[in-house]
């Protein structure tokens, strides 16, 4: 079988490396045995045992024909392992299809998160500019200016509904009235 070449047996006599069990091939009335190399690439894949009842079974002309069947045996386990094969390969890529869509998924929310923050952040800084300006003003001695600390405390008012229209479009909720053009 390794060397690629069919091993007839045209005749069992006592015990043999072939069969089963000598108990098993004279149940079965074994005479003779045909070993078939299964050949793929160059090289053996298995072998194809093949059990005749009949002495002398396995002339030139079988021979060569049980081969040929081999071969075709040998052709359909190649053709079924490249079948499996390629359906693994197809199950990888759904797979990997799958957690790349994944990964799209969370680093879309992730550069979404980062954008979020930054809007609100913005508002927040603005807010806390604006208040400590009011606060310095406040804290002058000299004459407050009654209209700049107005305008400083309607600034605060807008930041902070920028930041809170943010946040409610994110809950998916209406907008109020807007902002006013802050």
């Amino acid at each position: 079988i390794r060397n690629g070449k069919p091993m007839p047996c045209n005749w069992r006599l006592g015990k043999s490396k072939h069969l089963l069990s000598n108990e098993w091939a004279d149940a079965n009335k074994i005479k003779a045995v045909l070993g078939l190399p299964l050949i793929a690439d160059g090289g053996p894949i298995g072998s194809l045992l093949v059990y005749s009842n009949e002495w002398e079974a396995f002339d030139e002309k079988e021979t060569e024909l049980m081969q040929q069947a081999a071969n075709d045996v040998a052709q359909g386990i190649v053709l079924l392992r490249s079948r499996v094969a390629r359906l693994r390969a197809e199950e990888a890529l759904k797979q990997t299809e799958s957690d790349l869509a994944r990964v799209a998924r969370v680093t879309t929310m992730g550069e979404l998160t980062a954008s979020i923050a930054h809007e609100i952040n913005q508002s927040l800084m603005a807010i806390e500019n604006y208040a400590n300006a009011a606060r310095r003003r406040l804290a002058r001695d000299d004459s407050i200016d009654r209209g700049k600390l107005d305008e400083l405390l309607e600034k605060v008012g807008c930041q902070a509904a920028l930041a809170s229209e943010v946040l409610n479009h994110l809950r998916g909720e209406d907008a109020a009235e807007g902002t006013g053009g802050c």
